[in-house]
């Protein structure tokens, strides 16, 4: 993809793949060269146009009804809409745009002063299909973007962030994530520090790398528990999206991967 190597193809994946899409190439998903193959299987069962249209409209039903008090609540059910049109274009699927029982649906969303302005535009324009509530939201939407006020947190955040730069202070990225990613895969010298515990048995004595209840288990029922537990597949830690500090590859049977020896899958043994 893109030029980009295997491995950094597959870290891509590992960090964005998520539910019943992560669970379909689970068992690749350590395999640099089946980046193509994880692609294929994505395309296949995950990528057909008619269950991407289904999964926009099931996001725009279960968006809270907008309110005239709310300008938020305005302006994300006009980019939700907004969105599912934009592919139903960019997908050459422009049939959709002529269902009215969708368009009766969404519609039946708004406030009623807004459903009232809706069905003196269909009299104006003659026309009720889905494009049309879509322009006719779209302009509710910018309206609302011109007089939404930021809220007091937003505000505040910014101000205190103001504040921090003011005093000349600053923070860098890059020392953070290592502080951040060494305080969860190193045990601590300090005596105060409670000890974490192991993420395969709750012990505080050891590290889940030298647990025997997670040594036990097949690669697979390990790989499964990481993804639970979200931990790193090269360190075993749970430092989240902080860079790893693990540099070393699996080294198993020559193995060249980016994953902790504990998770390498013997060839020909699934």
């Amino acid at each position: 993809m893109c030029g980009i190597q295997p491995d950094e193809n597959l870290a891509r994946l590992q960090r964005s793949l998520i539910g019943n899409a992560r669970e379909k190439v689970l068992s690749i998903l350590t395999v640099p060269s089946a980046v193509p193959e994880i692609m294929a299987t994505l395309r296949a069962e995950c990528g057909r146009p008619d269950q991407l249209i289904n999964s926009l409209i099931s996001r725009i039903r279960n968006t809270s009804p907008p309110s005239i008090n709310k300008f938020d609540s305005l302006v994300t059910f006009g980019r939700e809409v907004r969105n599912l049109i934009t592919y139903i274009e960019a997908a050459n699927l422009e049939s959709h745009l002529n269902n009215p029982s969708l368009v009766t649906e969404l519609a039946a969303k708004l406030p009623s002063d807004l459903l009232l302005q809706w069905g003196m535009h269909i009299q104006l324009t003659q026309q009720a299909t889905l494009k049309e509530f879509c322009n006719f939201v779209s302009a509710i939407r910018a309206a609302a973007c011109n007089v939404s006020v930021p809220s007091k947190q937003s505000v505040d955040g910014s101000i205190k962030k103001d504040k921090r730069k003011d005093k000349g202070t600053f923070v860098n990225v890059h020392q953070e994530a290592d502080r951040v990613c060494e305080k969860v895969s190193t045990k601590s010298n300090t005596n105060n520090t409670v000890a974490k515990p192991c993420l395969g048995c709750s012990s505080r004595a050891h590290k889940i790398r030298d647990c025997q209840k997670f040594r036990s288990l097949t690669v697979m029922e390990r790989l499964k528990l990481v993804e639970e537990k979200g931990m790193c597949r090269r360190c075993l830690a749970p430092h989240g999206k902080w860079p790893c500090r693990t540099k070393q590859p699996c080294g198993l049977e020559g193995c060249s991967e980016a994953h902790h020896k504990l998770l390498h899958l013997t060839k020909g043994v699934q």
